[in-house]
């Protein structure tokens, strides 16, 4: 690997915003050690030729991959079968980065490689830790010290690093803004390695706040759902079982917008597409059976992937509570809760939804108060 970041656009006819995305990533300072793989999804707007010409621009920076639809899902992996960077991070096309955070995130990733490669000094190379760490030939005698060096180096870096991030109500300097999160958690330490294990009953880390060692999605072979939409969660939990060491920075590196019309995660556009929702679904529960089986879990995985996915669940309840109000629909949600009691009783009683709880407790008689209250309070 010959940069110390990947990160990746998954595109589609985004004219309106890719401009954006990447002027905040391409900054001079952090150049040569940043990779931008623009994964241009079948788009039929501009949004290839300013890949393109962003390329043109940055060469060794951004590559972009011209590609038929797939999906988002199909975005994130074709940008992890080209990555080559050490640390891998999704950036939506139309969200964008903090520029003095994107260069704290590189620099925190420098430091630690250059902790591990015997305090060696900086050159003023700004691809002094790639060099150093990736420079392999056949006809290197060093070439067996050298791949040791450099997995010695990967075992002693943190696999996830997860920052903060802001909701931003329009893409102009002062719009408005706020953070999910002041924190990760009560507590916190920045900056300091922790077992996955110590932080799984404090933290969620979601897709905006993290970034991942490239060599856990490429050797596990994890890849996504494709032609689906609110894929994210499978992106954030498929890594979790081979996941060891955590660190959170004390920024807010990631901007997402959540203006845009029609955007996916809308209550309208997740009614409409609930099938797409139910799909991700079965695939979050087919994962989590086989997650059981593999050596590397552990109880406090186990449970942190049971309340993610008890997450995206109680959604699957609120788009039941959009769609029409009828028995019928109250009839599906009890068949629903059903079969997840039944098959998946751990993601169950993982439920921290104060709604869900109600609904539950109520015998789903509050099914109906609940549906009206939603469409009075949007």
């Amino acid at each position: 690997m010959n940069k110390l970041l990947t990160v990746v656009v998954p595109s589609y006819n985004a004219e309106k915003y890719l401009r954006h995305n990447l002027d905040s990533l391409c900054l001079e300072e952090v150049l040569g050690e940043l990779e931008i793989i623009v994964v241009d999804d079948g788009s039929t707007d501009l949004t290839a030729q300013i890949a393109d010409e962003y390329a043109e621009k940055f060469p060794g920076t951004v590559v972009p991959v011209h590609k038929e639809n797939g999906g988002h899902g199909s975005g994130i992996n074709t940008g992890i079968r080209y990555a080559t960077g050490m640390y891998f991070k999704v950036i939506d096309a139309d969200d964008w980065v903090d520029a003095e955070d994107l260069k704290n995130l590189i620099c925190f990733i420098r430091e630690k490689c250059r902790k591990h490669l015997c305090e060696a000094p900086r050159s003023n190379n700004p691809e002094f830790v790639s060099e150093d760490i990736t420079k392999k030939t056949d006809n290197n005698p060093d070439n067996d010290t050298d791949i040791a060096r450099e997995n010695d180096i990967a075992e002693s870096l943190p696999d996830i690093i997860a920052g903060g991030y802001y909701w931003v109500y329009g893409q102009s300097e002062d719009a408005p803004k706020k953070e999910e999160f002041d924190k990760p958690f009560e507590g916190v330490e920045y900056g300091h390695i922790y077992s996955f294990d110590e932080i799984a009953e404090k933290a969620y880390i979601k897709m905006h706040s993290m970034t991942i060692r490239t060599d856990i999605l490429k050797e596990k072979n994890i890849r996504i759902d494709e032609h689906r939409y609110y894929v994210d969660t499978e992106y954030i939990l498929y890594p979790i079982p081979y996941v060891k060491t955590v660190v959170f920075l004390n920024d807010h590196l990631y901007r997402y917008f959540i203006s845009r019309e029609g955007q996916s995660m809308s209550p309208q556009q997740m009614t409409k597409n609930k099938v797409q929702y139910d799909g991700v679904l079965q695939s979050l529960y087919e994962f989590y059976k086989n997650a059981l089986t593999k050596k590397e879990m552990t109880d406090a995985k186990k449970t942190y992937i049971e309340h993610l996915i008890a997450r995206v669940y109680a959604s699957r309840i609120k788009i039941l509570l959009w769609d029409r109000i009828a028995p019928a629909t109250r009839r599906e949600l009890m068949t629903m809760e059903q079969e997840l009691k039944k098959n998946y009783s751990g993601i169950y009683h993982s439920n921290r939804n104060k709604a869900v709880a109600m609904l539950r407790a109520s015998g789903y008689w509050l099914y109906y108060p609940a549906a009206m209250a939603l469409r009075m309070r949007k």
